[in-house]
């Protein structure tokens, strides 16, 4: 049976569930796609290759830039199989009271006509690399005070693009109370009372510039 390398991809991975795959392809609308497809399945990262194989043997900057994507993925698994694992925070300062007095009156002053969230769930308690201690809660009670923001000054115009994070589960579960919550539309909302260090420090900072 003949296979592509995209038929082929999760058939190895299947197999060898550890196994890092790097894409590389020209840089044609094409191969693009195809690159994209490839990272779906499970590819690790992409890196462009030049046009034919000679140019590939001669080029000194692919090889290069070769192997320093194999270097930083390399570093990237040593680091998530030293970090222990993650457990559920009994309690945490909410990181919801810092959103909306300190970046909520920012947003009303600027008055964006619209608002992209950047969705990444890296700060969640289970992330390996975030060290921060976000739950669920805590993003839904986020996305609430930007669709107030929201319908305030934009005309309820926001959206939210899912972005980083390295743990399966917490990107599940935090995409479903940000997509519940949005589903909603904006709410009133009154967070618990929450202060630290970091909290004051960034208001100092934001204070000369913002209205806070």
């Amino acid at each position: 049976m003949d296979l592509d390398g995209i038929a082929a991809l999760p058939l190895l991975l299947e197999k060898k569930p550890d196994l890092v795959v790097i894409m590389a392809s020209t840089l044609t609308r094409r191969n693009a796609e195809i690159s994209l497809r490839a990272l779906s399945l499970g590819a690790a990262d992409y890196i462009p290759k030049p046009g034919s194989n000679r140019e590939v043997s001669a080029s000194t900057a692919f090889r290069r830039d070769l192997i320093e994507k194999i270097r930083q993925l390399g570093q990237r698994a040593k680091r998530l199989r030293s970090v222990a694992p993650a457990r559920a925070p009994k309690s945490a300062p909410s990181i919801v009271p810092q959103l909306e007095e300190i970046v909520a009156p920012v947003l009303r002053q600027f008055a964006p006509q619209f608002i992209l969230v950047s969705a990444g769930f890296d700060c969640h308690w289970r992330d390996p690399l975030g060290a921060m201690q976000v739950t669920e809660k805590g993003f839904l009670g986020m996305t609430r005070s930007l669709l107030a923001v929201a319908a305030e000054v934009a005309g309820g115009r926001i959206a939210a693009v899912l972005e980083g994070g390295y743990d399966l589960d917490a990107i599940r579960g935090s995409t479903e109370a940000v997509l519940a919550e949005l589903s909603h539309g904006a709410r009133e909302h009154a967070p618990a009372a929450s202060r630290t260090r970091a909290f004051d420090r960034l208001r100092d900072v934001l204070a000369p510039h913002w209205r806070l």
